[in-house]
């Protein structure tokens, strides 16, 4: 999905962003829509009204209501779909190496042979309303769609550039418009990604260093920011196109920005404006800037791809993932040769030495599960991507997993949505390393038994791993004054004994496949007792 060099950085509005109040333990929120003018019209230059109100009281509201949808959601779905879905990996019938969304660039492919792929672009079996109905069947609460990728195709209908999904192909249709009426119909909030910066099409843009002739020892070359005019390109192509999408598409829930590369301060608060003029309520994500002393201006924390943090972490945030190792679709299994395990054997999961992408390697629904829980208890929000397929569906593999998470959910979703950050901390083991798309090295945490996730009087206490003796112990001094299992429907209380190590549950005979949930009843504050292990 990223260009991994560019990740360097993004993660710099941690601190800023903690004070983010942690709204939301309400129901579920729409954003306000605000249609305001045509997409095309001038907007006010207002920076300097804009920092006045930065770091008020009033901004701290607002800002905690805008967030109120967000942090109730908790579990979304990306989309990585484009022109780049039919050679789905492959060029010249060779596979390219790299993610599928980024072939352009990784096959050194010219501008004018990847446009030619708009004319063969035709996706007969899209259903927007399959789309909207499995991320509702997921338990998804929201939907992020790629509105324009790093190669400058919009895939949506856009009066500023011809190259989009509507006039430069043969197919004539609009399927963000088709994606937004069928996410309305679901409750689903409709968020879209732009690529503000990087547009391999546009000349004013940060290109593609193949095509443009420079050095391809870097993803992109440092001296090519400097040789570009992207503040006529953000005035001229981007923030147009921005414009189109604030006005045209009922309400956006989250502008989901990448790779800002270029983006000052200056040029960061003009994009913000922009939003803020036509739907105030519409979050805005810190990889919109690169500059730390800018992401005031943004809501949520988009932390590295496939990555989270190994303990609690503050301020609303979220953590996007693959469901395999691909963002986009790739039709074809695929395993570099040269890339080996250190004993000789083919790489596999958390045995990266280089890039492996294969499409069949999918994340088991319990290991979904558990990375669901595992971020909501952190303190964030779980997005969760899908690749369709050149022709407009949901692989069936994709389908299935998500759909048994879902059934998970409609049982516990009570302990995952609007819920907040474990009281406790010890259940996250130490940090370890792992390898995520890409070949990156990241730290996940390596406690996998159990976890727990709160509402006021209230803890839930996901268990992964039934303890041997069928008593799961919860390392806390504080009363527990009931305790039942999720989802049965007779509410039977579980047995409770107190010990010096805190109270112990005596669990079902039967656990759930995915994790066995308890909800408690607990006086406030909860106490932890810490363990000298």
């Amino acid at each position: 999905m990223k260009n991994k060099s560019l990740m360097i950085g993004l993660a710099t509005g941690a601190v800023l962003l903690a004070t983010v109040a942690q709204a939301g333990e309400n129901a579920a929120v729409q954003p306000n829509q605000k249609k305001t003018g045509v997409a095309n019209a001038a907007l006010p230059i207002m920076t300097e009204t804009l920092e006045v109100k930065l770091g008020t009281p009033e901004f701290a509201q607002l800002r905690a209501k805008r967030l109120e949808w967000f942090n109730q959601a908790k579990y979304g779905l990306f989309i990585h779909w484009g022109i780049c879905s039919i050679p789905a990996g492959e060029w010249n019938g060779k596979p390219v190496e790299g993610d599928p969304i980024s072939i352009q660039k990784d096959g050194h492919i010219p501008g004018a042979e990847y446009r030619k792929l708009a004319e063969k672009f035709n996706p007969t079996k899209f259903d927007a309303d399959a789309w909207a109905q499995c991320a509702e069947d997921a338990g998804m609460k929201y939907v992020v769609y790629i509105a324009k990728h790093m190669d400058g195709f919009a895939m949506f209908r856009s009066q500023v550039s011809p190259y989009n999904v509507y006039d430069a192909t043969p197919w004539k249709r609009d399927p963000l418009k088709e994606l937004q009426i069928a996410c309305q119909k679901r409750g689903l909030i409709l968020c879209v990604y732009y690529s503000q910066t990087i547009d391999w099409e546009d000349p004013d843009a940060l290109e593609n260093p193949w095509v443009s002739g420079g050095s391809d020892d870097e993803i992109v070359p440092r001296q090519h920011i400097f040789k570009k005019d992207l503040d006529k390109y953000l005035e001229r192509k981007a923030i147009p196109q921005l414009k189109e999408l604030l006005t045209n598409y009922g309400p956006i829930g989250m502008l989901w920005f990448d790779n800002p590369f270029g983006m000052t301060k200056e040029r960061s608060i003009r994009l913000a404006e922009v939003v803020r003029q036509l739907q105030p309520d519409t979050l805005l994500n810190t990889r919109l800037t690169i500059v730390g002393s800018a992401t005031y201006l943004c809501d949520v924390q988009s932390l590295g791809d496939n990555a989270g943090p190994v303990s609690i972490h503050p301020g609303a945030w979220e953590t996007c993932a693959t469901l395999n190792w691909c963002w986009a679709y790739r039709a074809k299994p695929t395993a570099w040769p040269w890339a080996k395990t250190a004993d000789g054997g083919p790489l596999s999961r958390g045995a990266w030495s280089g890039y492996q992408y294969s499409d069949t390697e999918w994340k088991t629904p319990k290991t979904v599960c558990l990375t669901l829980v595992d971020i909501v208890s952190k303190g964030g929000n779980y997005l969760l991507d899908v690749g369709p397929t050149d022709k407009g569906e949901f692989p069936q593999e994709a389908q299935d997993i998500l759909r048994k998470v879902g059934a998970w959910l409609k049982v516990n979703g009570e302990a995952i949505y609007g819920a907040g950050r474990t009281p406790f901390g010890a259940e996250f083991g130490k940090p370890m390393d792992t390898y995520v798309e890409a070949g990156r090295k990241v730290q996940i945490s390596s406690g996998t038994d159990w976890r727990c996730t709160t509402k006021p009087g209230k803890l839930y206490i996901h268990i992964f791993k039934r303890p041997a003796n069928g008593r799961q112990l919860v390392p806390m001094s504080t009363t527990i004054t009931k305790a039942v299992m999720l989802g049965d429907p007779m509410a039977k209380p579980l047995n409770l004994q107190q010990t010096e190590a805190g109270w112990e549950v005596t669990l079902p005979e039967t656990p759930d496949p995915l994790a066995t949930v308890l909800a408690l009843d607990v006086a406030n504050p909860v106490v932890p007792i810490k363990s000298d292990k």
